[in-house]
């Protein structure tokens, strides 16, 4: 008889070892990690990284796991929410290929809070991260071509099984615990793309989290679910991703072979916005260098992009969160400024007039044979030149991805806003030497700034 979706994930995830992980999956899962943390540490300055660090501040919990950024720990569920919330808070974290999803800023904050309280190695945490990516990944695919259809947030749905799957293999749960705790993660789940533009939607990230670490401890602890919770008729795969299906295979998915991290890929962002504006702010940048254009000199601008970025993408932004999810804002700033970063995306660049009035030159126009993470930009001058580039894959993808030096740079970027030059430098050592990590304190100590002179 075939193993149902809900045991065959629960045997991938308890009867794999690090050992049989490829070198090359920890490699890309050490390069996602680092970036994670470095977003967070970036995130404690936006406002819903304040709120969110503000608010478990006040609840108090006790317990052992680092809240990023400040000075104090918290209880595992707490830590995961928060962790999360400021992972996603700039939209700068990974994506996963193949679901379109954010698994780091899910995974991690859950994996990490569980790791420190249990005292895990670097290796441990590697391996239920990897664990956790994976499990997501496969399920994420299911419903990927269906996206478009229902109006959840990937991230949240599919991202809690991913914690939960990798909160379980932190615990060494048995079988039969791991499918009770997906059976809770699956009715924790939820996150609405309504939400996409506010604070809520980093929100989703934490939550998840949150849920994947709460799920694991209540079934640890003899709390019952349905054991068969991803193909039961109305269980996760037919509420959230449209199929009744009973078992990966039937999918022709293959848990870990390979796994999705290598194949399709993990895209790490150069750009803190929205992964689908990526190949249009490629697009743009290659024509402001190559032919030194100036927005003054620019009369009009066309842009044409897969649908899921018409599906996705926000008009016209009123806020800094909104315009890291509107096509026009993001093409603007590429022209305007020669780079897209951090600081362009604030309410006050958004109501700026010369960033107001170039937007107001930006047009989609529909292109049926345009690949979905395609983009391609038409700038016209004033002296009636015209200029045109399209690009296949962005900058950051698996199959253009960015050098190891602008993974480093990037890091230094973002946690150089919250820690301090040597605190940076020692992180980055820590970080690639993870798996030979006895216990993890010496590195959440830095990024609960234990290190830092009080300001």
């Amino acid at each position: 008889m075939t193993a149902g979706m809900t045991e065959e994930i629960a045997n991938f995830i308890i009867r794999t070892e690090y050992r049989e992980i490829p070198e090359e999956a920890v490699t890309i899962a050490k390069n996602s990690i680092m970036d994670g943390l470095g977003v967070a540490l970036a995130g404690t300055h936006e406002p819903a990284g304040i709120i969110i660090s503000e608010y478990s501040k006040d609840m108090g919990e006790s317990g052992n796991a680092i809240v990023i950024g400040r000075r104090s720990r918290t209880s595992p569920l707490l830590a995961a929410l928060v962790n999360g919330t400021l992972m996603h808070a700039l939209a700068f974290d990974d994506v996963a290929t193949s679901w379109i999803g954010h698994p780091t800023a899910v995974i991690l904050p859950a994996t990490l809070a569980l790791a420190e309280t249990y005292k895990a190695s670097g290796k441990e945490l590697l391996e239920a991260y990897l664990l956790g990516c994976e499990v997501a990944a496969k399920v994420g695919q299911i419903g990927a071509s269906k996206q478009d259809e229902f109006s959840w947030h990937n991230t949240s749905t599919i991202g809690t099984l991913g914690a939960a799957a990798a909160c379980a293999k932190i615990l060494k749960a048995t079988v039969r615990e791991t499918r009770m705790i997906l059976g809770i993660a699956a009715s924790e789940a939820s996150g609405l793309r309504d939400n996409f533009g506010s604070m809520t939607k980093p929100l989703h990230a934490g939550l998840a989290a949150k849920n994947g670490v709460m799920a694991s401890l209540l079934a640890k602890r003899g709390f019952s679910a349905n054991e068969s919770i991803m193909e039961s008729p109305s269980g996760f795969a037919s509420t959230f991703l449209g199929e009744k299906e009973t078992s990966l295979r039937q999918f022709g998915l293959m848990l870990g072979e390979p796994f999705d991290i290598l194949s399709p890929g993990r895209t790490i962002k150069p750009y803190p916005c929205c992964r689908d504006t990526h190949s249009c702010i490629d697009a743009a940048l290659y024509l402001v260098k190559k032919h030194n254009i100036i927005a003054h000199d620019v009369s009009r601008v066309e842009y044409q992009a897969g649908e899921v970025a018409g599906a996705v993408l926000h008009s016209p932004p009123n806020t800094g969160l909104q315009a890291k999810l509107n096509m026009e804002y993001c093409i603007s700033i590429a022209i305007l400024f020669s780079e897209v970063r951090l600081a362009h995306f604030t309410n006050e660049m958004v109501l700026e007039p010369k960033v107001q009035s170039l937007m107001k030159k930006i047009s989609r126009h529909q292109a049926e044979d345009i690949e979905p993470m395609s983009g391609k930009i038409m700038i016209k001058l004033k002296n009636g030149i015209e200029y045109s580039h399209t690009v296949q894959r962005p900058r950051g993808a698996p199959e253009n991805p960015m050098s190891e030096e602008e993974l480093f740079m990037k890091y230094k970027d973002c946690a150089s806003r919250v820690i301090s030059p040597k605190s940076v430098e020692e992180s980055l050592k820590l970080l690639s030497n993870l798996e030979g990590l006895n216990d993890l304190t010496q590195l959440t100590k830095i990024f609960n700034c234990e290190n830092e002179s009080k300001a």
